[in-house]
């Protein structure tokens, strides 16, 4: 059978597929270099020549995860069309809604195994988006939106909230106690932030 030969990068994209697919499945722990190279249908020396080792792809499995969420705070950020309020709302409700079979990364993260990738992707993903929402609230401050002492400060808090959201979200039992946990996090970020009482929608 001829041996199939695909460029560097549509090979290193299928092993950071297959990656992520197994560590979902099974846990990071739980998954060797050997499952990863039978899932691509690669050698191990093909696996090497792309990642040191099977630690080395976690930084580039949760980066590739993490991708959606920097170009979509990068692209808000840049809205000289919305104000800071509205952008506030709209990265906190793209966070609520972002928690769904397809891309909830808190259940990638509770997987048995994935507790070291877990610190990795909180490290940063606060990293990334911290000097991002910082633009957020400093623009607030300046239009008179938020009354905020120290906006760097406040920044780190709604990065973590950001973080842990749906963890959260994911204990409510029924859809009334859901909409409490929405209702407290918008009078929260209300009273915090100095926002104007009901300018702050979270529940759709």
């Amino acid at each position: 059978m001829a041996r199939v030969t695909k460029d560097p990068e549509t090979r290193r994209k299928e092993f950071i597929a297959a990656a992520r697919e197994l560590f979902m499945e099974k846990g990071f722990n739980q998954t060797s270099v050997s499952d990863i190279t039978n899932k691509v249908g690669v050698s191990h020396g093909t696996f090497f020549y792309y990642f040191k080792s099977k630690n080395d792809i976690i930084e580039v499995v949760i980066w590739d995860m993490m991708s959606y969420l920097k170009d979509f705070t990068i692209n808000l950020v840049a809205n000289d069309k919305m104000d800071a309020l509205q952008k506030m709302q709209t990265l906190l409700s793209m966070g609520i809604k972002s928690y769904n079979p397809k891309r909830d990364i808190s259940a990638f993260f509770q997987k048995e195994g994935n507790a070291v990738m877990y610190q990795e992707f909180m490290k940063k993903c606060g990293e990334m988006l911290f000097p991002l929402i910082t633009q957020i609230v400093e623009q607030g401050v300046e239009e008179r939106i938020f009354d905020v002492a120290f906006p760097k400060e406040t920044a780190e808090y709604i990065v973590y909230i950001l973080g842990n959201m749906g963890t959260n979200l994911k204990t409510a039992q029924n859809e009334e106690e859901y909409y409490r946990k929405i209702c407290a996090l918008e009078i929260l970020l209300t009273r915090t932030m100095g926002i104007e009482e009901d300018k702050l929608n979270l529940r759709g």
